[in-house]
């Protein structure tokens, strides 16, 4: 089942997917492009409330069941990984985007039982009128 998508993650997504794509290849970034190729995308004024979208804020439960807030984003901060902040590009972004709270949604690590379970959206860039994110 495709996901939903904004027009503005949408457009700002695939050229940073087919960049990557251009240097390498691999499993979870071919799973990403077909996810992004096949969203159904829709204005934000349209994106659910529940939604992880792109630069959302939300509170995923792991399997140990430790609770920990995460925003979604379009690459990596740098010079070091920022805590709590989790690159559409990594395993769980990709999972995350496109999920709805209370969903649990598995991992793309190659282990069968990663998997994270949404718990609240603590902020969404569309909910909150900021499509400029």
């Amino acid at each position: 089942m495709p996901i939903v998508m904004s027009n503005v993650d949408h457009s700002r997504l695939v050229p940073l997917i087919a960049e990557a794509l251009s240097r390498r290849s691999g499993d979870l970034l071919d799973a990403l492009d077909e996810m992004v190729t096949d969203a159904t995308v829709v204005p934000p004024t349209e994106v659910p409330a529940d939604l992880v979208t792109m630069n959302s804020e939300v509170l995923v439960e792991t399997p140990g069941g430790q609770a920990r807030p995460v925003r979604l984003v379009y690459a990596a901060p740098h010079p070091a990984n920022e805590e709590g902040v989790v690159s559409v590009f990594s395993p769980m972004g990709a999972a995350l985007l496109g999920a709805r709270v209370g969903m649990t949604v598995p991992l793309a690590t190659g282990r069968k039982d990663r998997r994270v379970h949404v718990t609240e959206l603590l902020y969404q860039p569309e909910r909150s009128g900021d499509w400029d994110r």
